[in-house]
Order: structure tokens, then sequence, then C-alpha cells
């Protein structure tokens, strides 16, 4: 019936534009439903002051997240005559929460994905392990041979070429760490 200029402002409505729409026509189609079942117990005169939260449009065509709190005003036998409706504009707390929401699940994705990134390392690490200790133990068998002298040598030859390709090896693997390394840095 009558509707305060701050509510009128809010909803970019003029007052003869609130007087010939029904309140429920303003609601999105999801929240007339939760309205209506606040509905029964609020007409009878049942009130308990809990609010709820709806999605009204403006007169400009948008959505506006509304909190809505009812208390029926009883005539001299108790019975329900006039209601009072206190609208709280929460489309800011909305939109803060939709934020946040979204910031939590970008946030739960990252880590599902560093997590799997470091699965991926720690398998490739621990699966190059022993190719590294190989290659190291060629190389250190092979310079003790030669160190230790008595050779000939085709024989050192043969043994500083075994030696290069486990070092060439040794080197390959740390550069495929490396470039993992690199990878998970940048994902």
């Amino acid at each position: 019936m009558e509707a305060n200029p701050a509510l009128l402002h809010m909803l970019e409505h003029d007052p003869e534009t609130m007087r010939l729409s029904a309140w429920p026509d303003l609601l999105h189609a999801y929240d007339q439903a939760a309205s209506r079942s606040h509905k029964p117990s609020f007409l009878a005169g049942i009130t308990d002051g809990s609010s709820v939260q709806v999605r009204a449009a403006t007169g400009a065509g948008n959505w506006l997240w509304l909190q809505l709190t009812a208390t029926s005003i009883p005539d001299a036998n108790g019975r329900p005559e006039h209601v009072l409706v206190l609208v709280e504009d929460v489309n800011r707390r909305a939109r803060n929460i939709d934020k946040l929401a979204e910031a939590l699940d970008a946030q739960r994705d990252a880590n599902a994905n560093l997590e799997k990134l470091d699965r991926t390392k720690s398998e490739f690490l621990s699966n190059r392990e022993p190719r590294v200790r190989t290659a190291l133990t060629g190389i250190q068998g092979f310079s003790e041979l030669i160190r230790d002298g008595g050779l000939e040598p085709d024989e050192v030859r043969a043994y500083g070429g075994y030696i290069f390709n486990d070092a060439d090896r040794v080197n390959r693997l740390i550069g495929d760490m490396l470039d993992l390394d690199r990878r998970s840095r940048a994902g």
C-alpha cells in the first residue's frame, strides 16, 4: 500500500508503478517460490522475525538482492491487520559472497592443480633417480680405473668414452628436472 522514498529509489520505481504492481511480480521466479513458502505463516499472524533474501527487478530491468523481514501488525482482536516489511539492500553483500565463492573455487582448483603437479614431479624424480645413480656409479668406477693406472691407451680411451656418455646422460636428466621445475613455476 505504501512505500517510502528510500525503497522507491532503491528499486528505481515511482509510487504509481509500485501501487499497480503486485510485489511478487517484481521478484525473480525462483525467489517468488521462496517467498511463498514464508507467506502462509505470515498471513496467519505468526512471524518470528526471520528474513528471506530475494532478487527484485528494478525499474531499469536489473536484479537487486534484497533482504525482507516482515512483521504483522494485529488489529484490536489480535488478527493480522497490516503488514510491515523491512526491505534492506543486500546486493553488495550478495555480490561479495558470490565473489568469495568464485575465489574459493578458483583457489581449490589451483590447489588441486598444484597437488597434481607435485605428484607428477615426485614420480618424475623417483623414476630418474636410479638412472642418475647408475650413471654416477659408472663415472666413478671408470674414473677410478683410470686413476689407478696400469691400463692400455685403448682402454683409457674406451673408459673415457664411457665416462663421457654417463656424464652426458646425467646432464640430460638434470636438464629434464630443471625443465619440469621451470614448468611447475610457470603453471
